[in-house]
């Protein structure tokens, strides 16, 4: 069996924020003491808001990863079929579930956005902000690498609601409403 690192993409994100935040302080003090250079601080407030920045992106990832793991011990107690999770993906990264389906085999995304939808023909997140560009052709092609359907599923929406976009199902609720989906798979593009 072949080790595989931890995915902990935030420790960078924590690491910069307090990168930053050091060498703010650094020139505060540095201000502080010799008086005087009061043009320093701008600077050190540049600092400030990239660790700020840094770090609400770390909090983010960490909230992702979170719901994620949730979704994945909630899928695997409710699914009646096989399902293997973390598989690495032929493409590139990881494919957070497979699932054999009766149907079809699926390739599953999550995603810890509260929902999705169609608006003006473009996929966002349900409250009407742009969702990544990456994301849908992610998707599709970790699914393509394995000969699967394409499945992005937001378990932390509080509308429980399907919808096939472009080809890829995306399911918007609990597991049950993922398991409901795939028990009556159908794909078109819209």
């Amino acid at each position: 069996m072949r080790f595989r690192r931890a995915y902990r993409p935030w420790l960078v994100d924590i690491g910069s924020a307090a990168a930053f935040g050091s060498i703010a302080v650094f020139i505060v003090r540095y201000v502080l003491r010799d008086g005087g250079r009061i043009l320093l601080l701008l600077p050190a407030v540049v600092l400030v808001y990239a660790a700020w920045l840094s770090f609400r992106s770390a909090v983010r990832r960490v909230h992702g990863k979170n719901v994620e793991q949730w979704a994945l011990r909630a899928l695997g107690r409710a699914c009646p079929w096989p399902a293997r999770f973390n598989i690495p993906s032929p493409a590139g990264g990881d494919i957070d579930a497979v699932i054999d389906a009766p149907s079809a085999q699926v390739a599953v995304e999550i995603k810890s956005w509260g929902g999705a939808r169609v608006a003006q023909g473009q996929l966002v997140r349900a409250n009407g902000m742009a969702i990544p560009d990456e994301t849908l052709p992610q998707v599709l092609r970790n699914a393509q690498s394995i000969g699967a359907q394409p499945v992005l599923w937001l378990p932390a929406s509080r509308r429980a609601r399907s919808f096939v976009f472009h080809g890829v199902l995306v399911v918007n609720g609990p597991p049950d409403e993922l398991l409901d989906a795939l028990g009556g798979l159908r794909f078109g593009a819209t």
